[in-house]
């Protein structure tokens, strides 16, 4: 997965790496990005999943709230609505 990222930053038009034409690196991408759900499909496990379960839904759940709250008080920090600011 780590070859993935470097080659993303190496070619990619929005990074500081080198500059490629932009469709053509679209095109690749999507490949890339179908090949890496692959690969982090073929490390899924279910069985870990379920060790940890407790702790991942725990965590998840805190994580999207606290990002709500701060996206929303940073929002508004930026002049930006209520809505704006907790989308």
């Amino acid at each position: 997965m780590a070859g993935y990222l470097l080659a993303g930053l190496a070619v990619g038009p929005n990074t500081p790496g080198v500059f490629a034409n932009a469709k053509a690196v679209q095109s690749v991408a999507q490949i890339g990005v179908a090949f890496l759900m692959f690969t982090v499909g073929v490390q899924f496990s279910l069985e870990e999943l379920h060790r940890v379960r407790r702790v991942a839904l725990l965590g998840g759940g805190l994580q999207v709230v606290a990002t709500i709250i701060l996206g929303t008080v940073l929002g508004l920090a930026l002049g930006w609505g209520l809505m704006e600011g907790s989308f």
